[in-house]
């Protein structure tokens, strides 16, 4: 299990990296075929209220997908791309 996290344009702090360890840490199942997570976070700058954004990149044996969500703050933006990724790792069998 291979969690990679970068943060644009700012540092992520200790408990938000930890935070997205364990939310992304649910989608490497036993039987799981995903090599790696590329998790990047960044603020759009539009303005708006959901200007905070997480971005998800799985690497399966041969195959690769990705989820991005934005959120007024990270953790929700976290949350919502893990829900999004589970249910489509769920619908390819992986």
């Amino acid at each position: 299990m291979n969690i990679n996290i970068q943060s644009t344009n700012f540092n992520a702090s200790e408990r938000l990296q930890d935070y997205v360890h364990g939310k992304v840490r649910k989608l490497f199942g036993p039987k799981s075929q995903i090599v790696r997570a590329d998790v990047r976070l960044y603020e759009d700058g539009t303005g708006t209220h959901a200007n905070q954004f997480c971005e998800i990149y799985l690497s399966i044996s041969g195959d690769k997908i990705s989820a991005k969500k934005g959120a007024a703050t990270y953790e929700q933006a976290v949350i919502d791309v893990v829900e999004m990724l589970a249910k489509t790792i769920k619908r390819m069998r992986i």
